[in-house]
C-alpha cells in the first residue's frame, strides 16, 4: 500500500492523501479490509499527526467493521491512554486477551499497561503468561525483570537480567538495568564491570554511558566520568544528565571555566528539550545560581585572594574538603586578614580530621571577628574540638 510506504519514509501528509483515497474507493471491499484501512489512518492520525480525537474515531470505525482487529484494539488502547481515559484503555487490553487467549502479545500489552498503572503483581502474572506462550521473546523476559525491580524484588530482577544476558548477550538494556540495581545496592564494582562488558559489545548505545557516569562518579574517577559524559553527549545531546556529570567532573578536576560552559549548556538543554523542567526533579534555579557563581569566579583576578576563596567555597559545597583547604590556604597566604577564609578552612579541617589546624583557624577567627553569631559558632566548635 502506497500510504504505508509514505508513512515509513516520514511523508505523513502524502500518506494521509493516499489512505483517504483508498478509503473513499473501498466501498465494495470486505469489512475486514476496510477495517484495516481505518485502523491505519488512525495510526497516522495518532502517532504521526498527534490528532488523538481523529485517531480514536478511526479506531472506533475500524472495530465496528471488525471487532477482532488486533491492531485497532492495541492502538485504540494506546490513544485512550494518551487521552487519560485509562479505564477504557484497560477494557481494550482485556478484550484482546479474551479474543486472543493464545496470543502472547495480548498478555504482554496488558502487562505493560498494568505495570505503568502500578499494579505490579497483576502485571507480573501477565508477563509470565506471555513468556510461557512465547519463550523465545527476550522483550517479555526483560520487562518482567523491570517489574521485579519496581516490586523491590531485586534478587529476582538480577537473576532475570543475568539469564537474559546469558541467552541474549546482545541485549544491552539487561546489562544497564542490572547495573542500576547493583548501584542501588552500593555494589559499584559489579555494576561497573557489567557496563564495561556491554561497552565491548556496542560502544554507541547511550544508556551504557548513563550507567558508567554513575559508577565512575561513585568511585570518584572523575577523569573517566568526564570521558563517558562527553561520549554520552555526542550520542544523546538532549540528556541533561551527561552535562551535569561533565560539569561536576570539570569542577572536581579544577577546571571551573569548562564547568561554567557545560552548566550553561545544561541549562539550555533543560529549557529547550524539557520545557524548562529538570527531569530529575531538581529546581532549575539551582543550576542558574551555580552558573552565576561560576561566571563570577571566571571574571575574578586569578591572582587575588577572593578568587581562591571562591574556588575553595565551591569545593566545600562538593564535599571536596582537602581541595577546599588548599584553596583557602592560598587565599590567607595572599591576604593574612581574610577572616572568611580562615573560618572556612577551619570548618573544612574539622571535616578532614585535622584538629590542630582547625583549632588554630578558629582561634584566629575569634581574634578577628566582629560578628556575634559567628563568634558563638566558633566558640562551640572550639569546645567540640577540645573534647
Amino acid at each position: 500500500m502506497a500510504a504505508s510506504i509514505y508513512y515509513d519514509s516520514g511523508q505523513f501528509e502524502r500518506a494521509m492523501v493516499e489512505i483517504n483515497y483508498a478509503i473513499e474507493n473501498a466501498v465494495t471491499m470486505p469489512a475486514e479490509v476496510l477495517s484495516g484501512l481505518y485502523s491505519f489512518r488512525g495510526l497516522l492520525q495518532g502517532k504521526a499527526l498527534y490528532n488523538y480525537e481523529a485517531a480514536l474515531a478511526d479506531y472506533n470505525t475500524a472495530l465496528e467493521l471488525d471487532s477482532t482487529n488486533y491492531k485497532a484494539l492495541s492502538n485504540r488502547a494506546y490513544v485512550l491512554t494518551l487521552m487519560g481515559r485509562y479505564e477504557e484503555a484497560f477494557a481494550d487490553c482485556n478484550t484482546k486477551v479474551e479474543i486472543f487467549p493464545d496470543t502472547a502479545d495480548a498478555y504482554y500489552d496488558r502487562a505493560a499497561f498494568l505495570m505503568d498503572a502500578g499494579y505490579l503483581e497483576e502485571a507480573l502474572s501477565d508477563y509470565q503468561i506471555a513468556i510461557k506462550l512465547a519463550p523465545d521473546n527476550p522483550q517479555y523476559l526483560y520487562d518482567s525483570g523491570l517489574c521485579y525491580t519496581y516490586m523491590g524484588n531485586l534478587d529476582y530482577a538480577i537473576q532475570v537480567f543475568s539469564n537474559l544476558i546469558d541467552e541474549y548477550p546482545q541485549y544491552l538494556d539487561a546489562y544497564v538495568d542490572r547495573a542500576l540495581i547493583y548501584i542501588m545496592r552500593d555494589e559499584i564494582e559489579a555494576a561497573h564491570e557489567g557496563l564495561l562488558q556491554a561497552l565491548e559489545i556496542d560502544d554507541s548505545y547511550s544508556r551504557i554511558y548513563n550507567g558508567l557516569i554513575l559508577t565512575t562518579a561513585h568511585m570518584e574517577q572523575w577523569a573517566d566520568a568526564l570521558e563517558y559524559s562527553n561520549r554520552g553527549m555526542e550520542l544523546n545531546p538532549t540528556d541533561e544528565n551527561f552535562y551535569k556529570v561533565a560539569g561536576a567532573a570539570h569542577m572536581r578536576l579544577g577546571d571551573f571555566d569548562s564547568a561554567l560552559y557545560v552548566f550553561e549548556r545544561t541549562y539550555e538543554v533543560i529549557m529547550t528539550f524539557h520545557n524548562g523542567i529538570d527531569p530529575q526533579g531538581s529546581p532549575v534555579q539551582n543550576i542558574v545560581d551555580l552558573i552565576d557563581e561560576l561566571r563570577e569566579i571566571s571574571e575574578m583576578d586569578r591572582n587575588s585572594s577572593e578568587y581562591f576563596y571562591a574556588r575553595g567555597y565551591q569545593y566545600s559545597e562538593l564535599d571536596e574538603f582537602e581541595k577546599a583547604t588548599e584553596e583557602f590556604s592560598e587565599a590567607v597566604r595572599l591576604d593574612p586578614d581574610f577572616e572568611d577564609a580562615y573560618y572556612m578552612r577551619g570548618l573544612c579541617c574539622m571535616r578532614t580530621g585535622d584538629t590542630e589546624q582547625a583549632m588554630a583557624d578558629m582561634e584566629t577567627v575569634i581574634g578577628m571577628t566582629t560578628i556575634p553569631s559567628r563568634k558563638r559558632i566558633v566558640e562551640q566548635n572550639l569546645l567540640q574540638l577540645s573534647d
